[in-house]
């Protein structure tokens, strides 16, 4: 015979098994999970947790509405996990440690999706897309007969938006998306809009924030031809390729948006590539000293200097010196090739 526990006690009170000591004004709450999950309980209790930390030290009529709202937390927690008809009963009682409340839980049924209309505007609606279209319609994260979770609306929404604006139309917005719930058959209805604005091409290279770099630098590792189609791979390519340079201390890559929204009523539009850096160091200082037993005491001194002639070279030299051995080197490093292996040219002399 198995034995199932009716109630759950959540750690957000703690008892004393000598002497119980609560917290003016703030009750022991005990739910019955009524079958619940774990997932969907731990929901309730972070709803209902947030409220009962607002019961300290409130008078008679504030203590009513935190009551009210008690209830209402749990409500809420429950439709973010699908249940939108629940019957949840709060009782206020008492006991030597002060207020208790118990919550008993009717969840009813978690409410499936009934139908799923995934709706396009703009460019993409072209037969050229058209394949595309049907593709993101199939990849939908939220398909009918499916447990309808808060959550899962808000990622599927996020993954449709993400995908169309992956490639090609830079400008995707989510005009309207619309979960229409039916408590009484516990079903719901989705509609989503997707405006793709105008297919968007890359155009010429704008750069800000260069004072000692050469331009040069930018354009040895953003590779594309004016005209060519957007995709966000290649600008989070090309903004990492700048960052794992040791010329800026941050690199940022984008499209210049338009202003407006006429630009949503064109087929196709060119937008300049929008580079924003911040420089690094322009030259660095660096020594040390130390003691060891063989040498004795040893110094060393390094100067780093970022930008070379105008180019976007690092030089580094440097010297060390203790009492059995002196050397001096020059080392020249260029900037990471776009596989982001390092040459370098240099000399020593001891």
């Amino acid at each position: 015979m198995h034995l199932i526990a009716r109630h759950v006690i959540f750690p957000f009170l703690i008892l004393f098994c000598s002497t119980t000591v609560f917290a003016a004004g703030k009750p022991e709450v005990v739910i019955d999970p009524s079958g619940l999950t774990p997932e969907v309980l731990q929901k309730v209790n972070d709803g209902i947790n947030a409220v009962v930390r607002l019961a300290d030290d409130q008078d008679g009529g504030e203590a009513e509405r935190i009551r009210s709202k008690g209830r209402d937390a749990v409500v809420s927690a429950l439709a973010t996990q699908g249940y939108f008809a629940p019957k949840v009963t709060l009782e206020i009682g008492e006991d030597i440690g002060g207020e208790t409340w118990d919550i008993s839980i009717e969840p009813g049924e978690i409410s499936k999706v009934a139908s799923v209309d995934t709706q396009f505007a703009g460019s993409i609606t072209g037969a050229r897309y058209a394949e595309r279209v049907i593709s993101l319609k199939q990849s939908w994260g939220l398909p009918e007969k499916s447990d309808f979770i808060n959550a899962r609306w808000s990622a599927s929404k996020s993954a449709l938006l993400e995908a169309v604006s992956a490639r090609d139309f830079y400008l995707a917005r989510m005009t309207h998306s619309q979960a229409l719930v039916n408590p009484e058959t516990s079903t719901v209805d989705t509609t989503t809009l997707i405006d793709s604005g105008p297919a968007v091409t890359m155009g010429h290279i704008e750069v800000i924030g260069l004072r000692r770099v050469p331009e040069s630098l930018i354009r040895r590792y953003i590779r594309h031809s004016p005209g060519d189609a957007f995709e966000q791979d290649k600008l989070d390519e090309w903004q990492q390729a700048l960052q794992s340079t040791n010329f800026f201390r941050g690199a940022f890559v984008s499209l210049k948006t338009p202003e407006g929204s006429e630009v949503y009523g064109m087929e196709q539009v060119e937008l300049p590539v929008s580079v924003r850096v911040t420089e690094g160091p322009a030259r660095s200082i660096a020594g040390s000293i130390g003691v060891d037993d063989a040498s004795g005491i040893r110094l060393e001194g390094m100067y780093t200097q970022n930008v070379v002639w105008g180019l976007p070279v690092i030089m580094e030299t440097g010297a060390g010196v203790d009492f059995d051995s002196q050397k001096a080197f020059l080392d020249f490093t260029l900037p990471p090739n776009y596989d982001g292996s390092r040459d370098s040219v240099g000399m020593i002399a001891r």
